[in-house]
């Protein structure tokens, strides 16, 4: 009887621990994933300002380069929503960037929404994946060692038993 229950003690333990490293994996890749196209959509909607700012375009192109752009980050937001089931930002913003994308006085309107756009992306991701916080910011570290004390409670509770 001792004998087979220390046979399963150490796969068990061994499974476990496989189990807190994978999970650990995908939450790291899926929070890269995120950021990788939360970091796309904001080089975007830089390159968009700068191109605001930079030229003087007739009312055509400045509604055509604005559409294509918009239309670009919507298909990012859909990415991002269905790798977060988050939504990260306001479509509504993008709808008034595109009702004033034909009015070239309306540049600024257009720059300062932009940017909120980019703060809207900041700060859901801060948001989701806050470090400010002493406690969040060392959560991981703490739910290890957390599961591997229980875990080694528990090997050393049951050898304890096997001995007596």
């Amino acid at each position: 009887m001792e004998n087979s229950l220390s046979n399963y003690i150490s796969p068990l333990l061994i499974v476990i621990g496989w189990l807190v490293i994978f999970w650990n994996a995908n939450r790291t890749a899926k929070r890269s994933e995120i950021r990788s196209l939360c970091d796309k959509c904001i080089d975007i909607i830089e390159k968009l300002y700068e191109s605001i700012q930079s030229t003087e375009d007739t009312n055509n192109t400045l509604e055509t380069r604005v559409v294509h752009t918009i239309s670009l980050l919507e298909l990012k937001g859909k990415h991002l929503q269905a790798k977060s089931n988050i939504i990260f930002f306001d479509s509504s913003k993008f709808a008034k960037i595109k009702s004033l994308s034909d009015k070239l006085e309306e540049k600024d309107e257009i720059q300062e929404l932009l940017l909120d756009i980019v703060e809207d992306i900041e700060s859901k991701f801060n948001e989701i994946y806050a470090t400010t916080n002493m406690l969040r910011k060392h959560s991981y570290f703490i739910t290890t060692f957390l599961w591997i004390t229980a875990v080694l409670s528990l090997y050393f509770l049951a050898v304890d038993m096997l001995i007596n």
